[in-house]
């Protein structure tokens, strides 16, 4: 008897550490995707930052600018346009 509990507590040993082992595993990957996404929002904001940018010092350059949609929907075209003054 002693034999089999040992051998189950052994078995059980085994099947926590692979259940554990597995969860971290996903945890993991989770936490990758997260960095990734987050990563793709940053890179969005300094994009939308710059272009905000871009419109506040246009006009002291006597510049305008033209968003124009471009066929990919995350996409515009930046057109800068000379003011008459």
């Amino acid at each position: 008897m002693p034999h089999l509990l040992r051998f189950l507590s052994h078995n059980i040993h085994k099947l926590l550490h692979a259940y554990i082992s597995y969860q971290l595993s996903v945890i993991s990957y989770q936490l990758s995707v997260i960095s990734y996404q987050l990563s793709v929002i940053s890179y969005q904001l300094i994009e939308l930052f710059t272009l905000l940018r871009y419109r506040q010092v246009l006009p002291t350059k006597g510049l305008s600018s033209l968003l124009i949609p471009h066929s990919d929907e995350n996409c515009y075209i930046y057109f800068l346009i000379p003011t008459h003054n």
